[in-house]
């Protein structure tokens, strides 16, 4: 009876092991996804369980039809071993979306050796034009030299003065 428990144990401490090296495995060569995101507000006057963190910084109170704001974004990869991602899409969402429409705004790249496939990968219509590969530690999302990120407000022609001083949320998905 005694010899029938410990097989039982045995068994037991075996299977579980099993399972907790199997989700060990799965997390360290699972995919990774990394999101981010800014809040700031919009100037007056005209003038997953395997997320990454992405710090979004923006001027805040500076932003106008008028007057674009640059935008950086960079990737934390806070694992041991390098991550790579295929896509990367921007969101941009407000505090009032029925009276300051979160349609307005985009996330423009400008300048760079690969400005328009960057705006289809935001828009998210097409893969990242670069490998978007992470060492440890913390690297930027545009790499120098390929383009410049800018945060816009689009001039509709309507009034747009529900927009001043609102909280601005930019979101970078990654996956």
């Amino acid at each position: 009876m005694l010899q029938r428990r410990f097989r039982r144990s045995v068994v037991l401490a075996a299977g579980i092991a099993g399972v907790l090296t199997a989700a060990s495995f799965a997390f360290f060569v699972g995919s990774f996804l990394a999101d981010g995101s800014h809040e700031g507000t919009a100037g007056s006057g005209g003038g997953g369980t395997n997320t990454l963190p992405v710090k979004v910084n923006f001027p805040s109170g500076q932003l106008t039809p008028e007057h674009a704001v640059p935008l950086t974004a960079e990737v934390e990869n806070t694992t041991a071993k390098s991550v790579t991602f295929t896509h990367v899409t921007a969101t941009v969402t407000d505090a009032e979306p029925s009276r300051c429409l979160p349609a307005w705004f985009h996330v423009k790249v400008e300048g760079g050796s690969k400005p328009a496939q960057w705006t289809e990968a935001l828009e998210g219509k097409a893969s990242a034009p670069v490998t978007l590969k992470y060492e440890p530690g913390t690297g930027s999302l545009f790499r120098s030299g390929e383009v410049a990120a800018k945060l816009e407000l689009e001039e509709t022609g309507t009034n747009q003065e529900a927009c001043e001083g609102l909280p601005v949320k930019v979101t970078f998905h990654l996956n």
